[in-house]
């Protein structure tokens, strides 16, 4: 889902991934697996500089030469960062995109450094409650393109968005097995989807109402199953899309039901309200 995100943040920006130099800040499950899916996308692993806790990734980290645990960061070592980078500074200047899943902000990205990046520079802070930087510091620092974790900033990165349409398309199947190429089926839909509704700086993204959306993953999910062998059920993309979005609009019908029957109550706006007060003072007192 943040390559969905990211293939149409370039896009915006009129930038080609092949040619992008893309920042990964952290280098946990995350950031190591979307490294991989990058590159399946069209991303130069030269390209890429990633960053741990103590420093950039390169080729002659040796405490992750040596570390079993460190396997996927040292197969990333060996293979981005050619130049050794070492700091931040080394490393921002003039990069196209950073990708931060690492520790909660704020001011894990600093200023100075968004800075440093090139033109149209796209940064996606997702640490959850709060961004590595906020995204009004990182517009005024120069970025083109904010996106975070967080539902009440523009740009939400959510993987509610992705994980249904790819389940219900592995289920509908009865795939073996969920592949990278499953999975970058449902990112380009995801990404397609939203540039059919209009990208704008402040929408890379489809809302998570769309229903149409999770039935164009499934289906694209469903194709390439068929197509990798992976599918105990054969059906066609059009099945699969007709199948989830009966589905899709049959639950969201029911829960419209049972709203309106009284069976249950949203939450009240004024419990919202205070739990939102709560967490901005929270965020405001981790500021200091």
């Amino acid at each position: 889902m943040v390559c969905a995100a990211f293939l149409n943040a370039l896009k915006l920006a009129r930038k080609k991934i092949e040619n992008a130099k893309i920042i990964l800040y952290g280098s946990g499950a995350a950031n190591t697996s979307i490294a991989a899916f990058l590159a399946q996308l069209g991303a130069r692993p030269q390209n890429i500089i990633m960053f741990d806790s103590k420093s950039a990734l390169h080729k002659n980290r040796e405490d992750l030469k040596n570390n079993p645990a460190s396997f996927k960061q040292w197969e990333l070592c060996k293979i981005t960062n050619p130049s050794c980078l070492k700091t931040q500074e080394e490393a921002f200047k003039g990069a196209d995109a950073v990708i931060a899943l690492s520790a909660s902000g704020p001011n894990v990205l600093k200023k100075e450094w968004i800075k440093l990046m090139a033109s149209k520079a796209i940064v996606f802070a997702c640490a959850n409650p709060i961004p590595e930087i906020y995204p009004q510091d990182a517009l005024e620092a120069g970025a083109f393109i904010v996106a975070t974790g967080r539902g009440d900033f523009a740009n939400q990165v959510n993987n509610s968005l992705c994980f249904p349409g790819i389940l219900k398309g592995a289920l509908l199947c009865r795939a073996k097995a969920i592949s990278d190429e499953m999975a970058l089926s449902a990112t380009q839909a995801l990404a397609q989807r939203a540039r059919r509704l209009g990208l704008e700086r402040e929408r890379i993204l489809p809302p998570m109402d769309d229903d149409e959306l999770y039935a164009l993953e499934a289906a694209a999910v469903v194709k390439t199953a068929c197509k990798q062998g992976l599918a105990r059920r054969t059906l066609s993309g059009r099945e699969a899309y007709e199948e989830t979005l009966r589905a899709v609009k049959s639950a969201r019908g029911l829960n419209k039901l049972m709203l309106e029957k009284g069976f249950f109550k949203p939450f009240p706006k004024k419990l919202l309200d205070e739990a939102l007060r709560k967490t901005l003072k929270e965020i405001k007192s981790a500021d200091l």
